[in-house]
């Protein structure tokens, strides 16, 4: 692919400030919420006008503030030991929070967690789902809120993500 739309860079976690880009365009306050040495890391990918951030940490974490100033950020828990909670609802593996440009992230983490975040431009996300009624109204996109998905085929994506993120994480 063209260096001019592909870009990936890996960001080592070794405390809590190194949160502070959880999605590239964040500005995120996280506070450790237990002791001991925090460790985990963040793979942000750019594919031409697309945010892509996977992330892993090992503690329990509270995190506020904007992921994206300009764009819609969509994230999932890939896996985690331990309850998260969002806007104070609890969020399982898989569940898809929608986060509109310029909104107040609010998360806690009580563990170990592994996630995967897209950032896209409002314009570029309707274009994509065109032909979606519900998807393709703006006030979807304009709104916070967590999707439940199907229960049944949320593990088996989450599943299949793993693995390819860990492919990745090899080379």
């Amino acid at each position: 692919m063209h260096k001019k739309t592909w870009s990936e860079e890996m960001v080592p976690i070794n405390g809590p400030e190194d949160l502070r880009e959880t999605t590239r365009g964040s500005d995120v306050e996280a506070v450790q919420l237990k002791p001991g040495k925090l460790m985990g890391s963040i793979k942000h990918f750019g594919v031409g006008n697309l945010g892509i951030s996977v992330g892993r940490f090992d503690s329990a974490i509270r995190m506020r503030g904007g992921l994206h100033q300009e764009r819609v950020v969509l994230g999932t828990i890939l896996d985690s030991g331990s309850l998260s909670t969002q806007w104070w609802k609890d969020v399982q593996v898989g569940d898809v929070g929608v986060f509109p440009a310029g909104v107040e992230f609010d998360a806690i983490h009580a563990g170990r967690t592994d996630y995967l975040a897209v950032s896209i431009a409002l314009p570029d996300l309707l274009s994509v789902l065109g032909d979606e009624e519900h998807l393709a109204d703006p006030g979807f996109w304009n709104t916070k809120r967590l999707c439940n998905p199907d229960p049944v085929s949320a593990p088996r994506c989450c599943d299949g993500s793993r693995g390819s993120l860990r492919a990745s994480s090899t080379n």
